[in-house]
């Protein structure tokens, strides 16, 4: 289900998965002892996939690493000194992306902070064992929901018994990596290795470890997870028919994606992080009468903008601003919105259309100004109360997720 929502948003994120797998495809080609034409061959395809992905960077470096590494333990320097061939291309290449694109983003820290505090994406650098196990689990318990899809999703809170399923793939995640450490550590180097490196990144917060920014791991993640399986099915085998724990290890692992898919093919309100934005101004463009005035919230903006043009309303909204920064507390907030006010008199009635939870605007900081970011503090409230002391609130409205429509009646 994450896969799939990635795949459809217009976002960057499925095609950072496509470039994890082709990077992990580009070393599996690579023969074992490869000549300088195969090494070159493997630099230049993986200089091109950082041109379509920035997150390949980790892929690349990470089995890169592996390869040279393994190279190092079979021949010393002497054998490991030709990967510095494609690992020259790869740095060359993505210092070229650096500096034209991702470069520019340095003023980014609000989106740092925003990471760092709503989403403890940064591995904290702690002596303390507890603080450290602690962000380990939730982390792993994050990856299984999103990106792995691996956990259940109801309506309401899922029953106790659905919940516990959930720590069947976090149990063959680790046990992935402890077996394959063991067992094989080349091999658990090319999966863990592009892992160890955004924790690197992360711990130096140049990389969020969250969700959809990690989904280009899900393949080695999936890969530690089903290893576990495989050698778990080929333990039992030894001293029993092995079928049945081989169906139910199947089953554990297909039932969470399959429920999910199925129900948001019958129920696509459920859909991951279904939005109701559109099915507001729709709702406010059906029941919209002329000399009737609109009132977009400003953190309802990028909606109202993409559906005024595509599904031509007939409608032309007032934009509130954003001066939440420039306010001390509610009362001043107030005082600097109501000039746009102004451009409700005349009007009829009135539609209110913001977003309940939605408080920081791109470029803004979390918890400024600490007024706004109180717990007891909705959006759009300060504007609520306004409008109702000026007018008379009508019982139509509409709120689908956090998208709330609230009419109003204005006094002449």
């Amino acid at each position: 289900s994450p896969a799939v929502y990635h795949a459809v948003e217009a976002k960057q994120y499925s095609t950072e998965l496509l470039a994890s797998v082709l990077a992990l495809l580009l070393y599996v080609r690579l023969p074992a002892r490869p000549g300088a034409r195969a090494l070159l061959g493997w630099g230049l395809a993986g200089a091109a996939l950082l041109w379509f992905s920035y997150s390949a960077v980790f892929a690349l470096a990470g089995t890169g690493l592996a390869a040279g590494l393994g190279a190092l333990r079979r021949g010393g320097w002497r054998g490991a000194l030709p990967y510095a061939l494609p690992a020259a291309l790869w740095l060359c290449s993505f210092a070229a992306v650096y500096a034209l694109f991702l470069g520019r983003y340095q003023d980014s820290r609000w989106l740092t902070v925003f990471f760092e505090k709503y989403c403890q994406a940064y591995l904290p650098l702690s002596f303390s064992p507890a603080t450290l196990f602690k962000w380990f689990f939730e982390k792993a318990n994050e990856i299984v929901k999103n990106p792995l899809g691996q956990t259940f999703r109801f309506a309401v809170a899922s029953p106790a018994v659905f919940v516990l399923l959930r720590f069947i793939p976090l149990v063959l995640l680790g046990g992935g990596m402890a077996v394959m450490l063991k067992k094989n550590f080349f091999r658990f180097t090319v999966l863990f290795f592009p892992v160890l490196l955004v924790l690197v990144a992360s711990a130096l917060k140049q990389y969020p470890f969250y969700e959809r920014l990690v989904l280009f791991l899900a393949p080695m993640f999936l890969l530690f997870m089903v290893y576990c399986a495989q050698e778990i099915v080929g333990f039992v085998s030894k001293k029993m028919n092995a079928s049945a724990v081989q169906m139910a290890l199947v089953a554990v692992l297909l039932a969470p994606p399959l429920y999910n898919a199925v129900r948001e093919i019958y129920q696509p309100d459920y859909f991951l992080n279904k939005e109701k934005g559109r099915e507001a101004l729709l709702f406010i463009n059906e029941k919209y009468k002329a000399g009737d005035a609109v009132y977009v919230y400003w953190n309802m903006w990028h909606v109202y903008d993409y559906y005024k043009e595509a599904y031509r309303l007939k409608f032309t909204a007032i934009k509130g601003e954003d001066l939440k920064t420039a306010s001390a507390n509610e009362t001043e907030y107030l005082q600097n919105l109501t000039p746009s006010f102004r451009q409700l008199q005349g009007k009829k009635r009135l539609w209110f259309l913001y977003d309940s939870y939605l408080r920081i605007n791109i470029g803004g900081f979390v918890e400024q100004p600490a007024w706004y970011f109180d717990a007891n503090y909705m959006p759009g409230q300060t504007l609520e109360a306004a409008f109702s002391s000026s007018g008379k609130r009508m019982e139509e409205k509409f709120r689908g997720k956090d998208a709330v429509v609230s009419s109003f009646e204005l006094a002449p």
